[in-house]
């Protein structure tokens, strides 16, 4: 006859690997879900500037605006945004890929490297080529940013300056 507490033993074992089990299956899907939602907050992000900044090329004049962007990407995590050229962002940040190198675009990256999402901006011209005053410009996600486009005879001049910190 089978002892009390070696079925005592054996049923407490069973319980504690089905707890286990279900326990890291909520885990592993809950930051599946997490990293998959990071994502697609990165994409719209990126969306996002890459139009304001393509309306602000479609302009013919000289202009400036103030960028408008989340300042966390999810359960308050900031991010970097990279304006810059396909060939200076690869350059930099190797884990990229997949950029053109005479095509001009924004980048959002988590902090950890880990995860990124890019836009196309334009098309580098050669007719009238765009000149960025860095090439990446790199900016926090908590920053307040304006893009000032100066148009000359034959080229444009982005000027992508940080003029403070936003909290909210």
């Amino acid at each position: 006859m089978v002892s009390t507490i070696v079925v005592h033993l054996v049923g407490f074992a069973a319980l504690i690997a089905v707890l286990a089990t279900v326990i890291g299956y909520v885990g592993f899907t809950t930051y599946s879900l997490i990293a998959e939602n990071e994502e697609k907050n990165f994409e719209k992000i990126v969306d996002s500037l890459a139009l304001q900044l393509r309306y602000l090329m479609k302009i013919n004049t000289n202009f400036s605006m103030v960028l408008r962007y989340p300042v966390e990407v999810i359960y308050n995590r900031r991010y970097n945004i990279l304006i810059g050229s396909g060939e200076a962002i690869t350059r930099d940040y190797p884990f990229i890929t997949g950029l053109s190198n005479d095509t001009i675009y924004v980048v959002a990256v988590d902090l950890s490297n880990g995860r990124y999402a890019y836009s196309e901006i334009v098309v580098n011209a050669t007719t009238k080529p765009l000149i960025l005053n860095e090439n990446p410009k790199i900016f926090g996600s908590g920053t307040i940013t304006v893009v000032e486009k100066i148009v000359y005879d034959d080229y444009v001049y982005l000027n992508i300056v940080v003029k403070g910190v936003r909290t909210s």
